[in-house]
């Protein structure tokens, strides 16, 4: 992940999603071990669409827990994530 990336991504999670800057550093790290993710979600915080051929992990994709959930956009990258590592 580019410094770059990880202060777009980073001035997300703070001023957007309030996040505090250590909560912000921990998503950060958990993203950075999952890098197909970590682009993706990255995308979606630059344009907020979602991508046309997403990471899809046991199923399900960001956009699909989304709209079938109650869970954000942050996360429903964070369940991925777990749901990956699980």
């Amino acid at each position: 992940m580019t410094i770059s990336m990880k202060e777009r991504l980073f001035n997300y999670l703070v001023n957007e999603k309030t996040l505090s800057r250590e909560k912000a550093n921990d998503v950060i790290n958990k993203l950075n071990a999952h890098t197909d993710l970590a682009n993706e979600f990255y995308n979606w915080v630059c344009t907020r669409k979602f991508a046309e051929v997403p990471v899809i992990v046991k199923g399900d994709t960001a956009e699909s827990l989304v709209q079938t959930t109650h869970l954000s956009v942050l996360g429903a990258y964070t369940y991925l994530i777990q749901s990956r590592s699980a």
